[in-house]
Order: C-alpha cells, then structure tokens, then sequence
C-alpha cells in the first residue's frame, strides 16, 4: 500500500464518520417528560354528565350530624379528663 492509498482511504473514513456525527446531531433532540404535545386532542374525552355514585357513605342528616357532634364533643372532653 502506498502512502496515497492510505491517506484516500483515511480521508473517505473520515468523511464517514463527520456523516454519522451531523446524522446523529440533526435527530438529537431534548427529552421531554410528560404527554407529547397534541395526544391529549387525539383522545375521546368522557361525555359531561351526572357520576354515578357507587361506593362510600350515606348522607348523613342534620340531625344525625348533631347527634354525632354531641356524642364526639363527650368523647374529647373524657378524653382531655385523661379517661
């Protein structure tokens, strides 16, 4: 191999790799956390309406709330007495 060969070879490897390097520069981008911008418009959103109640407590009523205010305000002061 003469000198001229290498350099030519060298030369065409290194033209290579400066295309990989600008390749891999151009689709180089800066992560982003989170949804991609216009995915949440792609999706169906819920029709507005009434949500069904499934699970949970019963209404309570004025008078059982004061029923159970009166009962717990006799609780925390046999508490504060220290039992």
């Amino acid at each position: 191999m003469t000198i001229e060969t290498i350099c030519n070879e060298l030369i065409a490897e290194q033209n290579r790799i400066s295309a990989a390097i600008t390749a891999l520069m151009g689709t180089t981008t800066i992560k982003r956390r989170g949804r991609p911008p216009g995915v949440s418009s792609r999706v169906a959103k819920p029709a507005l309406g009434p949500i069904p109640i499934t699970a949970g407590r019963k209404p309570m009523s004025a008078d059982a709330r004061a029923a159970q205010s009166k009962r717990m305000k006799a609780y925390w002061r046999k508490q504060r007495k220290g039992n």
